[in-house]
């Protein structure tokens, strides 16, 4: 702090004052512009928060809704493959009745 003030003896104390005015506005604005980007900082970083947040309940509904589809997906195709054989059930018995009548018949 010495070394400082004999550094600036010679210089002129109106000179000093307006060097110091100009730098306490200058640290001003950069404490205003820290401070923006602080805000700025937090803003981004709950931002992402809510990204992770979303991508995780998305990609947890994305799943959750693939498994229901592929759910009633199945059971369309188990009911509709139940009445396939029904029908070659009926199809089969019905063909053996008419060629017991035809054998009857003949």
């Amino acid at each position: 702090l010495t070394a400082a003030a004999k550094a600036f003896e010679h210089v002129p104390k109106g000179e000093l004052i307006s060097l110091l005015a100009k730098t306490n506005g200058r640290c001003k604005q950069l404490e205003m512009r820290l401070a923006e980007l602080k805000t700025l900082h937090v803003a981004m970083l709950e931002e992402k928060r809510q990204l992770v947040a979303t991508k995780g309940r998305a990609g947890g509904n994305v799943a959750s809704e693939r498994d229901s589809i592929e759910v009633t997906l199945r059971q369309e195709y188990e009911d509709r493959l139940a009445e396939l054989e029904e029908q070659v059930t009926s199809s089969g018995s019905i063909k053996k009745q008419l060629q017991m009548e035809v054998g009857r018949l003949t």
